[in-house]
């Protein structure tokens, strides 16, 4: 059987999903993998509802290249009235990322309508480049758990999960919760994570109701995936050093040869290039890319700076 791996995005992100899904397509030695992206535009602030965009974003010229690349584009919307799954919940939402709150009810609904049809299914964001044989990864997951991979950063020192904490804690239910003694804690990225079939479902399906439990308010996957496994414990298994989060990887680190990015002398099937490397990995991986054109301003670095050292 097939493998599935989904990820999510809309046209302001094609410039990620292109390398993302060619490298998938050079890298899958066994011609096994079903590529499935979820068109979703959701925008909102920790502090403000957030909103989503109802039908589908990607231009005619998009749409023939995830054609051509034999990628099944699923719009958000459209998934959520097939699924008669309410929207309400959504007006609410609080959160720092448009892909955040939809992220686990799409996974969801899009790994239920291939269960028949593939053995594993593996969740990527699209800002992360395969550059060995995908199968690799999928060779791994064959435990009982859902798998997952952590940042080199720890919860206390990430903005996103930092601003979730100061927007939640006055919160009913996150009083209860012990955050100061999770800070210190690797954080749980959930820019990947993967699963037998059976098990992908059974464990995104609770992270759904979790989610969609206006008393907790655990929209954002990130926070939530943390606080299940830090706090409450939740069984996962590490995927390891096939994934690379380069988030915290310093430049001096990393360096590009024969078309392979080595990331402390080791070579990973998988980069996730979010951070401060990230103008640099594009620079190589996106076809006519810009790095100069597409530098944060100086007001933007300023503003960072500021955020970061807020308390």
């Amino acid at each position: 059987m097939k493998n599935l791996v989904i990820t999510g995005g809309n046209s302001d992100y094609f410039e990620y999903l292109v390398p993302f899904i060619t490298s998938i397509r050079e890298n899958d030695k066994l011609d096994n993998t079903i590529i499935v992206v979820c068109d979703n535009t959701i925008k909102g602030k920790w502090n403000k509802p957030g909103s989503f965009k109802k039908g589908g974003s990607f231009s005619l010229e998009q749409l023939e290249f995830f054609d051509k690349n034999k990628v099944e584009v699923v719009v958000f919307s459209k998934l959520l009235e097939e699924n008669k799954f309410s929207t309400e919940i959504f007006d609410n939402i609080k959160t720092g990322h448009w892909a955040y709150p939809a992220k686990y009810i799409y996974c969801y609904f899009i790994a239920n309508n291939y269960r028949d049809r593939v053995e594993k299914v593996a969740f990527f964001d699209a800002d992360i480049y395969i550059q060995k044989d995908i199968n690799k990864i999928f060779d791994l997951i064959n435990g009982d758990q859902i798998y997952l991979n952590h940042e080199f950063s720890k919860i206390g020192d990430s903005s996103y999960m930092t601003d979730w904490i100061k927007f939640s804690k006055e919160h009913l239910m996150i009083k209860s919760l012990d955050i100061i003694n999770i800070q210190d804690e690797f954080n749980i990225c959930t820019g990947f994570f993967a699963g037998k079939i059976d098990v992908f479902l059974r464990d995104i399906n609770f992270a759904v109701v979790i989610s969609s439990n206006p008393i907790l308010a655990f929209h954002s996957d990130q926070p939530l995936m943390n606080i299940l496994v830090h706090v409450y414990n939740f069984p996962y298994i590490e995927l390891g050093e096939e994934l690379v989060h380069m988030a915290h990887i310093e430049r001096k680190d990393t360096r590009f040869e024969n078309n392979t990015f080595i990331v402390k002398e080791k070579i990973p099937t998988a980069i996730h290039y979010h951070g401060p490397l990230r103008e640099w990995v594009k620079s190589i991986i996106v076809e006519d890319y810009d790095a100069d054109n597409n530098q944060p301003s100086l007001l933007e670095k300023i503003k960072f700076r500021i955020k970061k050292n807020l308390p």
